[in-house]
């Protein structure tokens, strides 16, 4: 769907732009790749953390803002110092989760630009270790590109993990 929207003839983006009497963008450019590669990966996921920090949320008791609202407590205060607290292990596990998917990453750049086009610059881990793999038939340096993903899956979760560790009451 993105591809349509970042294309150079009739797509939405530029299409756009003509109506405001603008030139047509190269949304694939060199300098604009790797951002319009991004923004379709993160609007997949966006949804996905907010349905968690909304169950995270819903799942906080009412009376806990009862209690402070009437100790005063106004709208920030209550963001602030109850909801957020509250949160820290939805924001953890949404973090983790996060980091994890961003080694993982691997459809909508391939289908978006085969072989990290233009030049290499929208290759992420995953579409390397393929390109590596299965297109130069490199099966050794693929699987050791593949190992490193998963050691660096595991050391920055671990990393994360402890940096967002709830202290001990």
């Amino acid at each position: 769907m993105f591809n349509l929207f970042y294309a150079y003839y009739g797509g939405m983006f530029n299409q756009i732009l003509g109506y405001f009497e603008k030139a047509p963008i190269n949304w694939k450019s060199d300098s604009l790749a790797l951002s319009m590669i991004a923004i379709p990966i993160i609007w997949s996921y966006v949804g996905f953390y907010f349905i968690l920090m909304l169950t995270g949320i819903n799942s906080i008791p009412e009376e806990i803002f009862e209690s402070a609202m009437l100790d005063g407590a106004t709208g920030f205060k209550k963001i602030y110092y109850i909801t957020l607290p509250l949160l820290k292990n939805v924001m953890r596990t949404s973090i983790i989760l996060a980091i994890t998917g961003a080694l993982k990453v691997f459809d909508l750049p391939w289908v978006m630009t085969p072989k990290g086009a233009p030049k290499g610059l929208t290759h992420f881990a995953g579409t390397y270790m393929y390109q590596v793999t299965f297109i130069e038939e490199n099966i050794d340096y693929g699987s050791a590109i593949a190992l490193i993903i998963v050691v660096a899956g595991i050391m920055i979760s671990q990393g994360a993990n402890q940096l967002l560790k709830q202290e001990e009451l």
